[in-house]
């Protein structure tokens, strides 16, 4: 595990000195321990993202954390891309726009992935420490986003509010 890690880190290490994290922070997703994908798993040494890493991160859909961290990104940079990491329109569930909107006056400041926890291997949870600012005032604690895979892309199905 270890050595993959190291690993990670030496690409990432890479990539910057080809000049790929010029903007753009490298998104190295969290390793898990060995186990059953259906348990609930903390990330090892999951990276702390603040606000000057979080903003320059736009990773791929393709997994849950992936899809968490576009989402957050987003809303620390102020833009849209935040509404990539949610499902097509037509599969909103009930509810999801009101929170939408809620999300839209949020900043993103701090970011910290912390576990893991797979109902199905096409539904999981993902339990975050964020620090946000809302309504000018900062606020911070653990919460979790509920994620949906679609194809070959995971999506935010439920953010914390």
């Amino acid at each position: 595990m270890l050595i993959l890690r190291a690993t990670n880190l030496l690409c990432a290490a890479l990539a910057c000195s080809l000049g790929a994290c010029g903007r753009q922070t490298v998104y190295i997703p969290p390793d898990l321990p060995e186990g059953e994908k259906a348990a609930n798993r903390s990330y090892i040494e999951a990276p702390h993202y603040r606000e000057r890493e979080l903003k320059n991160l736009d990773p791929k859909l393709d997994s849950p954390e992936a899809a968490v961290v576009k989402f957050l990104a987003s809303r620390c940079r102020g833009d849209e891309a935040y509404l990539e990491a949610l499902p097509p329109r037509t599969g909103w569930p009930e509810g999801l726009t009101k929170k939408v909107e809620e999300w839209k006056t949020w900043k993103a400041l701090e970011l910290r992935l912390l576990s893991i926890q797979y109902d199905t291997p096409d539904y999981a949870h993902v339990r975050v420490y964020m620090k946000l600012e809302i309504d000018g005032k900062s606020e911070d604690g653990e919460d979790s986003f509920t994620l949906v895979k679609r194809g070959d892309n995971w999506f935010v199905l439920n953010p914390p509010t």
